[in-house]
């Protein structure tokens, strides 16, 4: 679209050309970016680098208070069966930028699973899955569902289908049903 309006790419950067203004052009390319900002997918992407941002800070935060708290989750993580044990599943987490991986025993429960997140990724995640502003999805199948942390989070993960492996993401709360929407997925 910049190059429509008049601009060349300088490396990084885009210039407008010299000698060339339109300020129609200039006024039309103004008013549809303007629109953009004003829709549906454009506001989720805000929220998406918001939630993103949370995270990374959260993550980044090795504070002794930070180290206690997810001290205090270690005690609720369950044993890490060895590679090639039966009955493991593995376990593919996405919050924010991070991914982590991690073996489970297929009777082990999702609150185990949420343990481990909070033990090794931030402490406020526990908090914030039981609080209702964060959600799990699990991106196993498609299209993903959302997993309500309270009413499942004593499951198995076998009762979850979450085996032989499975793929969570934990995002902002109401991410998961504007993303239906704007996908067009209905309930079934």
């Amino acid at each position: 679209m910049l190059t429509l309006l008049g601009f060349q790419q300088a490396g990084d950067y885009y210039l407008l050309k010299k000698n060339f203004e339109d300020p129609v052009r200039l006024f039309m390319g103004k008013t549809s970016l303007e629109s953009v900002k004003q829709s549906e997918l454009y506001l989720l992407g805000k929220e998406k680098i918001a939630f993103r941002k949370a995270v990374k800070e959260s993550i980044k935060d090795a504070s002794n208070e930070e180290q206690r708290r997810r001290e205090g989750f270690r005690t609720d993580v369950p044993v890490e069966p060895p590679a090639g044990a039966a009955g493991t599943t593995s376990v593919r987490v996405y919050c924010g930028d991070a991914d982590v991986r991690r073996n489970f025993q297929s009777d082990h429960t999702l609150k185990g699973v949420i343990m481990w997140l909070g033990a090794t990724l931030s402490s406020i995640l526990p908090e914030k899955l039981d609080e209702g502003e964060w959600e799990l999805v699990d991106r196993s199948y498609y299209p993903p569902k959302l997993l309500n942390v309270e009413q499942v989070k004593d499951s198995t993960l076998m009762a979850l289908n979450i085996w032989p492996s499975g793929e969570i993401e934990i995002q902002s709360a109401g991410t998961h049903e504007k993303e239906r929407e704007l996908n067009g997925i209905k309930e079934k």
